[in-house]
């Protein structure tokens, strides 16, 4: 409880001021190297390096004599992106793909176009994505969700490329962007989409299904993955 509890403090209720080296000294006379992540009135929750590996501690203020903070690293810039080119396989990019995505204002809010290859002819969508901006100490993994209206079925035939087809419809996801730096020119975006298919799709299949000499052996996903690279533009 203590672990979940201090999560919850470096993550979603407590801003967090990183130091370059602090030092906690209790009264038995140990001396702790660490970086202070929060204090309140009963204790103070830190990290300290043990075998090169980060490691997360507390201990009671009636056990410190005294606390010696070091000197405040300066906070990385978030850069928030206002427009990106996407690149990857996905239903948001057109299946292979690209698409444009414009955050009006630099908000959260954007929206976006796509273009691409979807295995049975040219694939395109467009729609909103919202982007869930906690906090800064949240940057470099942003999640979001978005919807859209585009191609969300492609329905291919072995040896009869005349019965290819793809179908349009909405679709719905929900994903992370993940950063290796707040201040990166670049991200990667993971998506999980659930297309709504409508009964044209499957009453194709089953028309395609019951023609014999149509060999058909296409699997519609009920979830579907869109892993893609962002450039930031500007």
């Amino acid at each position: 409880m203590k672990i979940l509890a201090l999560f919850a403090a470096l993550f979603f209720i407590t801003p967090i001021v990183i130091y370059s080296q602090d030092t906690i000294v209790k009264k038995s006379g140990q001396v702790i190297l660490c970086t202070i992540q929060y204090e309140d009135s009963e204790k103070v929750d830190f990290i300290f390096n043990k075998d090169g590996k980060k490691i997360l501690g507390f201990i009671n203020k009636s056990d410190i004599e005294s606390v010696k903070r070091g000197v405040p690293e300066k906070e990385p810039e978030l850069f928030f992106d206002k427009v990106t080119l996407g690149l990857g396989v996905g239903l948001d990019l057109g299946g292979i793909g690209a698409n444009v995505l414009v955050y009006p204002g630099r908000g959260n809010v954007g929206l976006f176009a796509g273009a691409g290859y979807a295995i049975a002819g040219a694939g395109f969508n467009g729609g909103i994505k919202y982007r869930i901006k906690f906090n800064k100490d949240f940057a470099v993994a942003v999640p979001y969700i978005l919807a859209m209206y585009g191609h969300n079925a492609a329905i291919t035939v072995k040896g009869a490329e005349s019965y290819n087809r793809i179908f349009y419809g909405p679709s719905f996801g929900i994903g992370i962007d993940i950063r290796s730096k707040p201040s990166g020119k670049g991200y990667m975006s993971v998506t999980f989409i659930v297309p709504v298919r409508n009964s044209d799709v499957y009453d194709y299949i089953n028309y395609l299904k019951s023609n014999s000499p149509v060999i058909y052996k296409n699997q519609l996903m009920p979830v579907m993955l869109s892993i893609g690279y962002r450039i930031i533009i500007f």
